[in-house]
């Protein structure tokens, strides 16, 4: 006897089997630098986060272009665009890390926006940090439809040409 699939059930089945598969081709939020955040009050750097050195850092903006972060040296797949999770695309900040040595993987932490915004003034989207910069941490209350009033951190960076962020 001949087992017939239809469309629904190979999607039932070949869903679930290819999630690991495609597991690390969408960002996600959370890391080392979220973790830095969340248990520092005032200030910290990127060098001080990673043990690897650090040869580029930029912060991403809600909306930001994979195409533009593709120019900037980062992988298309470590963005949220408006095909993938509009949602995040719409809402999510981050920081993207290019090491010096170029074997390691650039990457890409996104940040849960309930928690913390990276893009705390105007003009940052695509803004190069530097890594051994201070950013500062200022907390705000920020009301969100969903979530009620909550306290975010916001951070604060000095250009990698050694400019203060003025907001």
């Amino acid at each position: 006897m001949t087992q017939q699939y239809t469309a629904g059930t190979l999607k039932r089945y070949a869903a679930p089997a290819l999630l690991p598969a495609l597991a690390g081709c969408a960002p996600s939020t959370g890391g080392k630098i979220t973790e830095t955040v969340l248990s520092t009050q005032e200030s910290f750097s990127l060098s001080e986060v990673f043990e690897e050195p650090i040869a580029e850092a930029y912060v991403f903006c809600s909306y930001a272009d994979e195409e533009r972060g593709e120019e900037l040296g980062f992988d298309r797949k470590s963005f949220y665009s408006i095909d993938r999770d509009y949602m995040q695309w719409e809402t999510n900040t981050g920081i993207g890390i290019k090491f010096r040595d170029e074997e390691k993987k650039p990457i890409v932490e996104w940040f849960n926006p309930v928690k913390i915004n990276s893009c705390a003034s105007p003009g940052d989207s695509y803004r190069k940090i530097d890594p051994e910069g201070p950013i500062t941490i200022e907390i705000k209350k920020v009301e969100f439809i969903r979530y009620g009033e909550k306290e975010v951190k916001h951070l604060f960076y000095r250009d990698a040409d050694g400019t203060e962020d003025t907001e």
